[in-house]
């Protein structure tokens, strides 16, 4: 699987910097996603936390880095850290579990569009050909633009 990754980010022009903690807690960094969510920073700190986790290779469990993460992006980090005890967001996360469960939802990326499943990041051109197929729109050549957005 590491042979795997590291051939996809070669190809894709990628940083990759393995972390030294592969596991970790991973409760923090998604409820801290939700309330970044709810403050139109989702995009932000999703991206912030990918580059902490594969480019700078540091424990995005640990709650130094996810507050820095959070300052860099324009969060209060003592606010962005209450919500990891808060009842309302622990409910919410564990929703979004339960659902993805149901759903049969697995592995990283997963995408879900239009009631179709794609699973994984070589499976990510025939979504994006789904979506300019579902719009009515040309579908492009991705070999030149793979990551060509379709609006």
């Amino acid at each position: 699987m590491s042979r795997d990754i590291k051939r996809f980010t070669d190809a894709y022009g990628l940083l990759l910097n393995w972390p030294e903690t592969i596991d970790t807690d991973w409760l923090a960094p998604h409820v801290i996603f939700l309330y970044a969510l709810d403050n139109q920073l989702g995009v932000e700190y999703a991206m912030n936390v990918y580059s902490a986790r594969f480019e700078q290779g540091l424990n995005v469990g640990d709650v130094t880095v996810l507050k820095n993460i959070g300052q860099e992006i324009g969060m209060k980090p003592d606010d962005m850290m209450t919500v990891v005890n808060n009842n309302e967001y622990l409910e919410r996360f564990e929703d979004l579990q339960s659902n993805a469960k149901k759903d049969n939802l697995f592995g990283v990326p997963f995408f879900v569009y239009s009631k179709n499943k794609y699973w994984g990041n070589d499976r990510l051109d025939w979504l994006v050909r789904d979506i300019f197929y579902e719009n009515n729109m040309e579908i492009p050549d991705l070999t030149a633009d793979p990551f060509l957005s379709p609006f």
